[in-house]
């Protein structure tokens, strides 16, 4: 990682030097202006360590802690090559706001974890060069982050477990993995980000209740936007143009609502897999090198009123997706010498029209008389193809940024601070290396510690089944525990109440019973199973997982919502539970604390 920030910084002198030999005066006057502006506006500081709401107070920042009064760390230049994270603020209730400052360390700019709800404000930033991430935020729900710019690092934004967030106006470009990287929570709003040239612009899994509104999403190099094992969203206005693969990826999701964007110029505009009752409506989905939609695996959606043109494959190539429905979208020149502009292969119940008003969609190249012949394996048609285009609405088009406006703003400031840096980064390269590697160890020693707690004698794992003569152990893993498991399969169905949960769920910490200070876990799922199963279930088997650990070990299981995330992902490997190994079953230790 050290090597590339090396070829970064060179690359950084280049361009200094170029823009001294070339520019006119009045961009040099335009240079030394933001150079001015920069070195008045920033004081230098060392880095910044919190990890109590006393720190704030010995640290010397202005504020009460209030919500009205936050403590403010602001107007900062915080360079370092040495120290391996800029601010680094943990386990505070109080609010505070990290505003006007520019940071450039070893692995992280900033990073937030265990904090009060509703605390944080990050706001007016530029965070660049950081082997790792440019700004971290863990279990910090609530946190508003707002027009910053993360640039040039491994990963620009990362958010897990978090609820609540809201991420704003920043613009995360130049990262070499992802610019905005989200896992684990609900209710997040990204709205009006900038993302471009990363490998991916947004990568967003394992949500509920998402909304991403008004973000522009331009050249990335692998794709626009990773949609995955989200429920409940809205991805509205958005454009995604110029990203060498994928323009807009979503994989196993459910009411993802799919409205008003501007998907151009990618490999594929929207690839779907395990996609469903969702709507992708009103879009204009055109110049795609390859399809402009793909389904495979995708049921139950609706497809209307989308303008799909001049995609050099099909408009639409549908693969074993089932009950879709396709009306009024106007069907535009895509696939050009090709016999139809739409695919299906071994779907069913797909509708090419709208069974009510009988109107299927426009084709421009069907000339009248019959319907239109969808090609692919089975026999489809839209059996009221439109004589004329459908007049869709048009939302407003995309403003793109001028990047004339972004480089003299972000650009020169990033090259002065970059030679700078790159001096002092030669004459400490050793020093550097040190650190990276304390970094690692620290992370690699934090995972082992959690894994031997998920692993220690004191926890034990057991898989339970309830069949044809009620409760019975399928394996078990109880290390030092001496528990009568009989008896404690029947606590535990008693406590989730068997037949009142139809969906696979996670329950606890509850009081594990014959064990005195002592917690359990609780997992409980449906699957098929190799023996006999219960008529009333109606062909499947009831599953239930138990961790049962010390009671003093609470504090270091992940938060419900995480767990439960995890779980639902896992366990859907497992079409008969009863085959699980131990190895299998252990993975729920680390589900539970890693």
């Amino acid at each position: 990682m050290p090597s590339r920030n090396i070829v970064n910084k060179f690359v950084s002198i280049i361009f200094v030097f170029l823009l001294l030999i070339f520019l006119n005066p009045i961009q040099s006057s335009q240079l030394n202006k933001t150079d001015e502006i920069l070195q008045q506006n920033y004081t230098s500081h060392d880095p910044i360590l919190i990890e109590a709401d006393i720190d704030f107070i010995s640290g010397g920042f202005p504020g009460s802690g209030s919500a009205e009064d936050p403590y403010r760390i602001e107007n900062y230049n915080i360079t370092s090559i040495t120290e391996s994270c800029g601010i680094n603020i943990s386990t505070t209730s109080k609010f505070f706001v990290i505003q006007n400052c520019y940071i450039d360390c070893v692995d992280y700019g900033i990073w937030i974890s265990w904090v009060g709800y509703s605390t944080v404000a990050i706001i007016n930033n530029t965070i660049t060069n950081h082997n790792l991430i440019g700004l971290k935020l863990w279990d910090a729900s609530g946190a508003i982050i707002k027009n910053n710019s993360i640039i040039s690092s491994y990963d620009g934004l990362l958010a897990e477990n978090c609820d609540a967030i809201n991420v704003i106006g920043n613009n995360c470009t130049l990262n070499n993995k992802k610019g905005i990287n989200i896992r684990f929570g609900e209710n997040v709003t990204l709205e009006g980000n900038y993302c471009s040239r990363n490998e991916i612009g947004l990568d967003i899994r394992f949500f509920r209740s998402v909304k991403i509104l008004n973000n522009t999403f331009f050249k990335n190099i692998e794709s626009g936007v990773r949609i995955f094992n989200i429920f409940n969203a809205s991805f509205i206005s958005n454009t995604i143009k110029k990203n060498k693969n994928q323009g807009l990826l979503i994989t196993y999701s459910e009411s993802v609502e799919i409205k008003t964007n501007h998907i151009i110029n990618n490999r594929n505009g929207i690839c779907s897999e395990g996609y469903s009752n969702s709507e992708i409506f009103n879009n204009t989905i055109y110049s795609n090198l390859n399809r402009g939609i793909r389904f495979y695996l995708s049921d139950k959606n609706r497809i209307t009123y989308n303008r799909i043109r001049n995609n050099s494959a099909y408009g639409i190539y549908s693969n074993a997706s089932d009950d879709n429905i396709i009306h009024h979208n106007n069907f535009i020149d895509n696939n050009l010498g090709g016999l139809s502009q739409a695919y299906s292969d071994g779907d069913r119940n797909n509708t090419w029209f709208d069974i009510t008003s009988l109107e299927g969609n426009f084709w421009s190249n069907w000339f009248g008389g019959g319907y239109y012949q969808i090609e692919g394996s089975i026999s489809s048609h839209d059996f009221y193809p439109l004589e004329e285009p459908i007049l869709i609405p048009r939302p407003s088009e995309p403003i793109e940024q001028n990047p004339y406006i972004v480089f003299w703003v972000i650009i020169p400031p990033i090259l002065f601070i970059s030679v700078v840096s790159l001096i002092s980064f030669i004459l400490n390269i050793g020093v550097r290396k040190r650190i990276k590697r304390r970094s690692v160890r620290e992370t690699l020693t934090y995972i082992e510690k959690k894994r031997k707690i998920a692993f220690s004698d004191d926890v034990g794992a057991a898989l339970f089944r309830f069949g044809m003569e009620g409760g019975n152990v399928v394996s078990d893993d109880l290390r030092s525990l001496e528990l009568n498991l009989e008896i404690f399969i029947g606590y535990c169905y008693a406590t989730i109440g068997l037949g009142q949960r139809y969906e696979t769920g996670v329950f606890g910490p509850l009081p594990a019973p014959s064990l005195k200070k002592y917690n359990v876990i609780i997992f409980t799922f449906w699957g098929l199973d190799d023996e006999p199963s219960d008529p009333r279930l109606e062909g499947k088997q009831y599953y239930l997982v138990a961790i049962i650990y010390p009671e003093s070990q609470n504090k270091n299981i992940v938060r419900i919502n995480t767990m439960n995330d995890k779980f639902r992902n896992y366990v859907k490997k497992f079409k008969y539970p009863n085959r699980m190994t131990i190895e299998d079953l252990n993975h729920f230790r680390e589900i539970v604390f890693v």
